[in-house]
């Protein structure tokens, strides 16, 4: 039997508390078997991100709920509850059984801790890019996301959707003085320049899957070149734009100021060019020192020249 909140409370299996940072309230929702260290981190590091997110995109949800348990059932349970999965919910959290999970649904976050969980930076990053997950929902409402392997759902395509929680999650923990993972940056660039896969081949789960997960890693660069040209707020118009399941197509124009083919086709004429080899992009800040990241060292000329060329060919 699923339980609500309330319930657990009264089972003495999780504890709840409610704090406020910015216009966010969060609502946590952590069990006692949650290593002390692990606890003290995320209630210190959510409320610095969801600060950090208003500053940087002017945008906060006005609840966040957090679920964490190291028993894997305690979370799937919630997960199924709300996502208000049927059928055989048993046999759905078993799939949880052993795995460490870090995900967002709708307004909440949940969280599965065990030896395998991240720690200190990796969890710094998964929560921030989670949290950037329930803006995307907060900015359009209840959509359907790429939530089946084949199909695109209405929020758009994937690595859009997930390039730009892991665009998002650089600059909110370095914002919130948390972490800077220029190295890390450094890599997402080599990576993005190495694959051989098109924005288009990366627009469902099925696709990123058979691509080794390169809708993170290229989408995070591509979004990072749309917010260079249009501003970081744009990224969260055009999740406002989705709703009233507005087309995505008509959204990404709105916000970005050009068609998706379009920025495709520049995108993929610049990103050879990211991080070349034998070079090294230059670190841009120092670890746990709150401040915004500056304009980046290596060049994104060569993306707003392709989209500027391709715009005055469009006149």
């Amino acid at each position: 039997m699923l339980r609500t909140g309330a319930q657990l409370v009264g089972l003495g299996l999780l504890a709840l508390a409610a704090t406020a940072q910015a216009t966010t309230s969060i609502e946590w929702e952590i069990s006692p078997d949650v290593p002390s260290d692990r606890r003290a981190l995320l209630e210190d590091a959510l409320p610095r991100i969801a600060a950090a997110a208003e500053e940087r995109f002017g945008a906060s949800s006005e609840r966040v709920r957090v679920v964490a348990a190291a028993d894997y059932l305690v979370v799937a349970r919630a997960y199924a509850q709300q996502e208000n999965i049927t059928g055989d919910v048993e046999r759905f959290v078993r799939t949880w059984e052993g795995r460490s999970r870090f995900l967002a649904a709708g307004e909440s976050i949940f969280y599965v801790v065990n030896d395998e969980a991240p720690k200190s930076d990796a969890l710094l990053r998964a929560l921030a890019h989670e949290y950037f997950h329930v803006l995307q929902h907060a900015a359009s409402g209840p959509l359907q996301s790429v939530s089946t392997r084949d199909d695109l759902g209405a929020a758009g395509p994937l690595w859009l959707v997930e390039g730009s929680a892991e665009y998002a999650q650089r600059l909110l923990t370095s914002d919130a003085g948390l972490y800077c993972d220029d190295l890390d940056r450094d890599r997402i660039y080599r990576e993005a320049a190495r694959s051989d896969a098109g924005l288009g081949d990366l627009e469902t789960k099925t696709q990123n899957d058979l691509e080794d997960g390169a809708g993170y890693t290229v989408g995070a660069v591509a979004v990072e070149v749309l917010a260079r040209e249009r501003g970081d707020a744009a990224i969260l118009d055009y999740f406002s734009g989705l709703r009233g399941a507005r087309d995505w197509n008509a959204s990404f124009e709105d916000a970005f100021g050009m068609p998706p083919a379009i920025f495709h086709a520049a995108f993929e004429t610049a990103r050879k060019g990211f991080a070349p080899t034998g070079t090294r992009l230059p670190m841009d800040c120092v670890k746990y020192v709150v401040r915004s990241i500056p304009e980046p060292g290596i060049s994104l000329v060569g993306a707003a020249v392709s989209i500027a060329v391709v715009l005055a060919c469009r006149r």
